[in-house]
């Protein structure tokens, strides 16, 4: 029962809670995600110690799924971190009348799909593998549960143009 509150309470804080994990990808602000992304990654650090803490094989599976998410973390931090800089460089430039056009200004909220549809592709089996640790009538398993489904959809719409989700195995996709 203590590892199903524990289990319950990662899924929740990491995954159902924070927006970055299925908001829409065009809805999504980068300095939100940002922000999201670090907490997740402040979080999984605590959690992490929790399963290091363990001697099981079982146990060391998971923490490994866990580092795997928080080397996600990094680098969707520093990704969404170099794209908000690369901008805020852009436009000095265009102000300084090196870059002739507005519209050579890359901007952080047009590559910020690409960088949370990789960071959620890393992400998502470490949270199925989670959620499947609960039991199906588990309140936070079944809104987790939802949750995918609906960040399946969002990801096979920005991946592969809309198909089906349920024509799709697992979590596969390839960038």
């Amino acid at each position: 029962m203590q590892d199903e509150i524990l289990v319950a309470r990662m899924v929740s804080d990491l995954f159902v809670a924070p927006r970055v994990m299925t908001f829409p990808f065009e809805k999504e602000a980068p300095e939100d995600a940002l922000a999201s992304i670090q907490q997740i990654h402040q979080l999984l650090d605590g959690y992490i110690a929790k399963f290091e803490a363990k001697v099981g094989q079982k146990e060391r599976f998971y923490g490994q799924l866990l580092i795997s998410w928080k080397l996600s973390c990094r680098r969707a931090i520093q990704a969404i971190d170099d794209a908000i800089e690369n901008e805020k460089r852009d436009r000095e430039a265009y102000r300084r009348f090196e870059l002739l056009e507005s519209s050579d200004i890359i901007s952080a909220r047009d590559v910020l799909p690409e960088i949370l549809t990789k960071f959620r592709l890393e992400a998502y089996p470490a949270v199925e593998a989670l959620t499947d640790l609960l039991p199906d009538d588990n309140p936070i398993h079944r809104e987790a549960e939802i949750l995918l489904v609906e960040a399946r959809k969002l990801l096979l719409n920005r991946v592969c143009g809309g198909s089906d989700p349920t024509q799709t195995p697992g979590w596969d996709l390839a960038l």
